[in-house]
């Protein structure tokens, strides 16, 4: 029972170790120029079994000219084929357990040149796989395979060479007969696949001296447009002197490592049967350029990126950034203006990570479709020595959503009863503007509700409410905000509304404003009521029977039930408002 017990615990350890399985890298970090030997600290590996043998490989993308790697210490690891650990290096594969794998890889050290600029490392871990070979540059693995037995002829022959390699997997991924797209992979396949004469997949077949790739990622792909000459732009050839001559009766296919050496030569149908000289193909597995984004199963990846700085005197000012935004989701051009004779370079971070795509080297960057404002940052490069600014200018692309202005309210009589129809006009202006201009209008219910939607955004336009066609004792026009008081709209028959102050004191109050009117038609006043005088301007104002202008202290009064006047009853009166009441 015990020994079942433990049986079982280790099988449980197993499984929780294979979800830990992981590659720890260091921070990003800064490299002086021309300098041998720096320390490159913090790359290690964890969650393997500490029995099993590790396939680690080290490698630099793009590195800058003169940038090398070393490692220190390679006791108890053996290089993969073609690699020698004691040279410098650009990239390295090896095997080893756990253990001596950490020694090794904290021995890492960077050798840099003159020219400055972003240093790319990564490091892989995976268990060891018999018969593949890796290439950290692309994150791509390749399996070298022999000729198969009975396959011989035509056409025929390479279709069934590139269907077998199209029907294996290796780690979650699908293979293809190898494609040769750079110097980095010709030099790998060069050094790791043992024979000549190596098949893989470029064809002319279609139309003779028009060289496309057959398989993977790149297929179709148009490398060269005629024997003589013909290279395509920015496509690679790597042809052996003299080829392709489409000898004899003509050659289809290609093949790599022709006699031996590091060039292509074309091969094959119709003049010459396979398998004839060829000794085999490489399969070959990934469809990514960058080993980041590399999604084999049960394999680790960790990355960093390290600089080489400028001294400060040659180092480039950081550039001045200029963001931009836009309503709603979707892209957002921002822009950065180096130093003279500098570029700029596109990040996502302050310090560190990669440029992002589409944002080498140029002064406006095109986000990709963003839906919440994000900040970028942007690195000054000297275009002649690579130096880089030591700092990095953040540059924000902004997103808004609008926040559409609408309103809910209510407005009374002086009885608190409906006011019928009343027209509620909706005033806006643009916040960089002064004058306001009518926008919409809407009518209250009976009850004298009143609901107001638009589409103007608040946070690039003011509003304001009136009144269009009732008499109210409020200013004309009133902000949103204060839209609260109570408007008076009875039907009197007189011409003019007076506020007075009813217990004597110096201010006016809810509590002591009455509303009194005077009939046109033969009514008079109250004769112990003092006199009034009468206005004609149409404006609000406010004025004591002693004619002091108190026309700032109406905003925000609020009117009550309306009171007349009776005998006995003495008190100054304020004329609000003349004019004739509809």
């Amino acid at each position: 029972m015990r020994k079942l017990f433990a049986a079982i615990l280790l099988a449980l350890l197993s499984i929780a170790t294979g979800y830990s399985q992981i590659v720890s890298t260091p921070s990003s970090t800064s490299f002086s120029q021309n300098t041998a030997n720096q320390l490159v600290t913090g790359f290690s590996v964890s969650g393997f079994s500490a029995s099993s043998s590790l396939l680690i490989t080290i490698g630099l993308v793009n590195p800058p000219s003169g940038t090398t790697l070393r490692l220190n210490t390679i006791t108890g690891v053996v290089a993969s084929t073609g690699y020698n650990l004691s040279s410098n290096f650009t990239r390295i594969s090896f095997t080893g357990t756990q253990e001596n794998v950490n020694t090794v890889l904290s021995s890492l050290r960077m050798n840099t040149g003159s020219t400055p600029g972003n240093v790319y490392v990564v490091v892989t871990a995976t268990v060891n796989p018999v018969g593949y070979y890796y290439l950290p540059t692309n994150g791509h693995f390749y399996r070298p395979m022999t000729w198969p037995g009975g396959v011989s002829g035509g056409d025929a022959a390479y279709l069934t060479v590139k269907s077998n390699a199209a029907a294996t997997s290796f780690k979650g991924q699908t293979g293809y007969l190898v494609t040769i797209t750079n110097a980095d992979e010709q030099n790998f396949i060069q050094a790791n696949v043992p024979g000549s004469n190596i098949l893989f997949a470029l064809t002319d077949r279609q139309q003779e001296g028009v060289w496309r790739v057959d398989a993977g990622p790149e297929n179709g792909t148009i490398i060269k447009t005629a024997n003589s000459g013909g290279n395509v732009a920015g496509q690679y050839n790597n042809w052996c002197g003299g080829e392709p001559n489409n000898w004899g009766s003509g050659e289809n296919y290609a093949v790599t490592k022709w006699g031996g050496g590091n060039c292509w030569n074309d091969f094959g149908p119709p003049a010459t049967s396979f398998p004839s000289s060829v000794s085999g193909y490489v399969i070959e597995y990934g469809t990514w350029t960058d080993p980041a984004n590399q999604s084999f199963s049960d394999f680790f990846t960790g990355f960093v990126t390290h600089q080489i700085s400028c001294s400060p005197a040659t180092s480039p000012s950081a550039p001045i950034g200029s963001g931009n935004s836009r309503t709603n989701a979707g892209i957002v051009t921002i822009s950065a203006s180096p130093p003279a004779g500098s570029t700029v370079d596109w990040y996502s971070s302050a310090s560190g990570g990669n440029v992002l795509s589409g944002g080498q080297g140029t002064t406006n960057f095109t986000t990709p479709v963003l839906t919440a404002t994000t900040t970028y940052y942007a690195q000054s490069r000297n275009t002649s020595t690579g130096c880089i600014s030591s700092a990095r200018t953040a540059v924000t692309a902004v997103v808004n959503y609008p926040t559409p202005f609408s309103y809910s309210g209510n407005i009374y009589n002086s009885e608190n009863a409906g006011v019928g129809n009343v027209s509620i006009v909706l005033e806006t202006k643009l916040k960089n503007q002064s004058t306001y201009s009518a926008y919409q209008t809407y009518a209250t219910s009976a009850s004298g509700f009143f609901s107001i939607s638009t589409n103007l955004d608040t946070s690039t336009h003011d509003f304001r409410l009136s009144i269009s066609n009732v008499p109210v004792i409020l200013p004309n026009n009133i902000d949103v905000a204060s839209f609260s008081s109570k408007l008076l709209t009875q039907n009197f028959t007189g011409k003019d509304y007076y506020r007075m102050n009813a217990n004597g004191n110096s201010s006016l109050t809810i509590a002591d404003i009455y509303l009194v009117y005077q009939r046109i038609n033969g009514s008079s006043w109250p004769s112990n009521t003092p006199n009034f005088r009468l206005f004609s301007q149409p404006e609000w104002t406010l004025i004591s029977d002693t004619t002091a202008n108190l026309s700032n202290v109406y905003p925000g009064f609020q009117m009550i039930n309306t009171e007349n006047l009776t005998s006995g009853q003495s008190s100054n009166f304020y004329l609000v408002r003349t004019g004739k009441i509809n």
